[in-house]
């Protein structure tokens, strides 16, 4: 992946004003591993995180050839505060699969990305600067309280270290049927 930084996150000194030759594959080798591997921790995912959390949770339609199932982006983090530790914040998804004998499916982060860049989007939905709307608002909403149901009581599971787990929503890819 390669990209021009966004104005607003350079205001962190250790952002570069653009990216060449980036993956999200923790596995990746080689002499620049460390500048190429894209995730939680390099500058310019942080500060993408942190637009992100301003901005609050959006929904994007996607067409059906690109996603199967409803997919809801969370950010989970301890809501202890005041430890002196360290916070630490993670990315997970939730794929509500409707009509199924297992409803949902919890994603952790490398299996998001896999997922994400697996999407088969067409020339058209990846130029495109905004989507449809989402026109079943009913399905929208149940899929939202299931998702959110089946991880809140997940995230103790899931994140033993924090003693306090929350997760909130960040966005929503919802599949144009």
């Amino acid at each position: 992946m390669s990209f021009k930084t966004p104005e607003a996150w350079l205001m962190d000194p250790g952002v570069r004003t653009s990216y060449e030759g980036l993956v999200f594959d923790r596995n990746y080798r080689g002499s620049e591993a460390a500048q190429k591997v894209l995730g939680v921790g390099h500058r310019a995912v942080e500060q993408a995180l942190h637009q992100a959390e301003s901005t609050g949770s959006c929904l994007a339609s996607v067409p059906k050839e690109g996603l199967a199932w409803p997919l809801l982006v969370y950010q989970a983090r301890d809501s202890l505060t005041g430890t002196g530790a360290h916070a630490r914040v993670a990315v997970l998804g939730v794929e509500v699969h409707t009509g199924e004998a297992n409803p949902v499916c919890i994603l952790r982060d490398w299996e998001l990305l896999e997922r994400l860049n697996g999407m088969r989007l067409g020339q058209a939905a990846r130029r495109a600067s905004s989507s449809p709307p989402a026109t079943d608002r009913e399905g929208l909403q149940a899929a939202i309280e299931l998702a959110g149901h089946h991880l809140r009581q997940s995230l103790k599971d899931l994140f033993p270290a924090y003693r306090y787990p929350v997760a909130d929503v960040l966005a929503v890819l919802w599949p144009r049927r």
